[in-house]
């Protein structure tokens, strides 16, 4: 199947999102995929994220993070077995992360959950969905992201020390807040809630839930992490230049090619059958910024 980029689709109309703008800088083709309307189906590690994130927005939002749970609509081929892992894992969670962080002095004055942006950076449109946008005591503006991990041992709080600075989601929002307020940003909460990896034999829901609490009551501290990451004005300044940087290569490309050196890592690339075969095998058609839809319960 030969693709090419869609009628429809310009940086300067349709613009473009940090995970898009991802997928072109590891591979072009994986780029030209996407934007023709395949995508991967989401993991259970990443619906799990997805789901934690809705529970908190709700929460942070001052509604019922239970009913939102109750309302949630999974991917459809999710089996059931994992939709009831899952719940069944955030009905332990949510209340334990809610209990934590009520003992600490929160850094922000207010905050807004969940805050699509739409910006514009010289020609081109830049889009996303912030996890939330808070006001700190001295009236500055903050963004908070929430990564929810099923791995967190010593070497990724080593990693997370060393890298949060250059984190390339934190940056691509920090930009996008300065272009909308045209002030600089305070920085970044970098919030991580870990979970239980993928359960070994046949645990059933119930059974998961009264684990996983007993161990977040025995150790909370495993449990809940953040770090504040403040970014100066010449590294959001530095960012800016290389972002126009890579949109102006995007938009004058017209040759798509597939990096090679990223098909085969420990991470298999979700569209290497595409690339192989030409079908889009285990793909899904849909929207192209899906990401940004509203999930709120009606």
């Amino acid at each position: 199947m030969k693709l090419h980029i869609p009628n429809y689709y310009t940086l300067r109309t349709e613009g473009i999102t940090q995970s898009l703008l991802v997928k072109y800088m590891r591979c072009p083709r994986s780029f030209l995929i996407a934007v023709n309307g395949y995508q991967e189906k989401s993991r259970m590690t990443a619906q799990t994220g997805s789901l934690g994130r809705a529970l908190l927005q709700a929460y942070r939002d001052g509604k019922s993070w239970e009913r939102r749970l109750a309302n949630y609509e999974f991917e459809t081929w999710t089996p059931a077995k994992e939709r009831e892992i899952m719940r069944s894992v955030m009905k332990a969670i949510i209340p334990a992360y809610i209990e934590y962080w009520s003992k600490y002095h929160t850094p922000w004055k207010s905050i807004k959950a969940e805050k699509l942006f739409d910006v514009r950076i010289g020609q081109y449109r830049l889009r996303g969905k912030r996890d939330g946008v808070f006001k700190t005591y001295l009236g500055r503006t903050g963004i908070l992201e929430t990564k929810f991990k099923s791995q967190i041992g010593a070497k990724t709080i080593e990693n997370l020390n060393d890298t949060l600075s250059i984190d390339y989601q934190s940056l691509f929002y920090v930009l996008a807040t300065y272009l909308e307020t045209q002030k600089y940003p305070a920085g970044v909460i970098y919030d991580v809630v870990r979970y239980p990896a993928r359960t070994k034999g046949d645990v059933a829901p119930a059974e998961l839930f009264k684990k996983l609490t007993k161990a977040i009551e025995k150790d909370p501290d495993n449990y809940f992490y953040r770090w504040q990451t403040p970014f100066k004005a010449k590294e959001i300044e530095a960012f800016r230049l290389e972002t126009i940087q890579k949109l102006d290569e995007i938009d004058g490309r017209s040759v798509w090619y597939r990096n090679e050196c990223a098909c085969l890592t420990p991470f298999r690339c979700p569209y290497i059958r595409f690339c192989i075969t030409g079908r889009p095998e285990g793909l899904k058609s849909g929207s192209l910024f899906s990401e940004l839809e509203d999930d709120e319960e009606t």
